[in-house]
């Protein structure tokens, strides 16, 4: 976009913002900025999800053009920008979160409100420089990670320092879509190659036949977060991933080659998870990658819902249980600090229902339900039927 078509959009976007209690004005400079600069410097308009109503914009009190003016003058990799209109973020959901930045940390300005009454937040996505790892003849890295490189020749092995890991997703599952990453906050690891690598313009680079083994360590609060009202159930989930988890990066693919165990405790129910050695799939409903776990759950039954809000109930079979990964579809430049280390999954059969908060006619029953649980946090998709 040049210039007018920004200060255009700009004005769209946040014409007729203004703080609540809790922001200042400085803070929707600072979010218009952003935005500015993420419609300048960056190809996406991610600012306009499916459903989202757009306000009719006002005569701001600010200069937008000087705004935009400002922004066309920074420089270096530009965060990514997104005017979010629900209270929360999930990858499930690209009104909440865009998959350009699915699995990334976030900076967060507001809730603003508009002329009608209705509040918005600005999502700013930042940019994180790695080491990159790319396969002799490749376009793109394969793994971006914290490690140090050496000054002189590449050994075959290095440590890993905490912060965030980038995998190419399709390396993981086949079905991911193309150009995604998966992200993954780790605590440190080591990783390995089968024959001493280059550098080659300040980024390693490993043979067409090399073969490379990673092991990670993690270190997701597990939970329960505690709290009352219309976030008890998500409060009250522990969920303790993987601490650790091992791949191994051959010409022919990747794949995880062990990771050590899960437990979920969620409405009453404690689901513990074995991982065996089975092709991670990419979730289109969930918009993640499940890497398969085993569990002697067979079923689940809700015995303990406290939120106001929705109140599920009944009993449903244990299909699958899995650890789920977010995709980021963005270019390796722009990856930015990863904001965990996913989620625990249940995938269950028909036998829930549920209740909400302006339903009519009785509980709605589930004819299938996902389940997506980390330390202090619950979400449910279903479908009902």
């Amino acid at each position: 976009m040049d210039q007018s078509a920004v200060t255009s959009r700009l004005a769209e976007l946040t014409g007729t913002l203004r703080p609540t209690s809790g922001t200042t004005d400085k803070d929707l400079t600072e979010a218009r900025a952003a935005i500015a600069a993420s419609l300048l410097h960056n190809a996406a308009d991610l600012s306009t999800p499916s459903g989202e109503l757009v306000p009719s914009p006002i005569t701001p009190t600010t200069d937008l053009g000087a705004i935009v003016s400002q922004a066309a003058t920074v420089g270096g990799p530009v965060p990514l920008a997104f005017r979010r209109s629900v209270p929360f973020r999930s990858v499930t959901d690209p009104s909440a979160v865009p998959s350009p930045a699915a699995g990334m940390a976030a900076k967060t300005f507001g809730p603003f409100v508009d002329a009608n009454g209705q509040l918005h937040w600005i999502d700013l996505f930042q940019p994180l420089k790695q080491a990159e790892i790319t396969r002799s003849g490749a376009a793109a890295p394969f793994l971006l990670l914290p490690i140090t490189l050496p000054a002189g020749p590449m050994p075959t092995s290095l440590n890993l320092g905490a912060g965030s890991l980038w995998i190419e997703s399709r390396i993981l599952s086949p079905t991911a879509p193309a150009s995604g990453y998966t992200g993954l906050t780790i605590s440190g690891g080591t990783i390995s190659f089968s024959t001493a690598p280059s550098i080659v313009s300040g980024n390693v680079q490993i043979g067409t036949a090399d073969t490379v083994t990673l092991t990670i360590k993690l270190n997701a609060p597990s939970g329960p977060t505690g709290g009352a009202g219309l976030g008890a159930d998500g409060g009250g989930v522990i969920a303790s991933l993987p601490t650790e988890v091992s791949f191994s990066f051959a010409p022919a693919g990747g794949a995880i080659t062990a990771a050590a165990d899960a437990a979920l405790t969620v409405y009453g129910n404690t689901i513990p998870m074995h991982w065996h050695a089975a092709v991670p799939v990419y979730e289109t409903q969930l918009n993640q990658i499940l890497v398969e776990f085993t569990t002697t759950t067979a079923d689940l039954t809700i015995s303990k819902a406290f939120s106001p809000l929705l109140t599920p109930q009944g009993k449903a079979a244990v299909t699958t249980v899995a650890w789920a990964l977010p995709v980021a579809i963005a270019p390796p430049a722009q990856l930015g600090a990863a904001a965990g280390d996913g989620a625990l999954a249940v995938v269950l059969g028909p036998g829930l229902s549920a209740a909400w908060s302006g339903l009519v006619g009785g509980p709605a029953p589930f004819a299938a339900a996902f389940l997506l649980c980390a330390g202090g946090w619950l979400e449910l998709i279903a479908a009902i039927g």
